[in-house]
């Protein structure tokens, strides 16, 4: 089957059609519907909808600041050490695999040390600790 471009669906037609594929997201039966009034397949419709989509990602991910990457890459770093438990290499290879700057083996180690210089270095020597022990939990006290 051979496809030819339609002269009628110029970019401005076709740029209509993605919006309203973005918009009609989620709503059972319109992407049919799209494609029905403008005679296109709904495959047409749905490659329209992916390239906005594709451009709308690039963009929002442009505008982003190095600074917001970075506190976003090192709240990953101190989860992945302080619940995920994991070693320096690990959290190197977890930040790798999600694609994320700012990740080299060095930076992770300067990082956590920077956080552990910023820690409190108070300790809770001389505190008592008190234990309770709770027999019965009952309404009537």
């Amino acid at each position: 089957m051979k496809f030819i471009r339609r002269p009628d669906i110029d970019n401005v037609a076709r740029l209509k059609i993605a919006v309203q594929a973005f918009l009609g997201q989620g709503l059972y039966g319109e992407i049919t519907r799209i494609a029905n009034s403008y005679h296109v397949s709904r495959l047409f419709v749905y490659k329209l909808l992916w390239q906005l989509m594709l451009l709308f990602e690039l963009e929002v991910r442009d505008c982003r600041s190095s600074e917001a990457i970075r506190k976003e890459v090192d709240r990953r770093i101190l989860l992945l050490r302080f619940e995920g438990y994991c070693a320096v290499e690990g959290i190197f290879q977890i930040l790798k695999q999600l694609g994320l700057p700012f990740s080299p083996v060095g930076y992770i180690s300067q990082r956590l040390a920077a956080y552990a210089r910023a820690a409190p270095k108070e300790t809770l020597e001389g505190a008592k600790i008190v234990f309770l022990r709770w027999d019965q939990v009952d309404g009537a006290a």
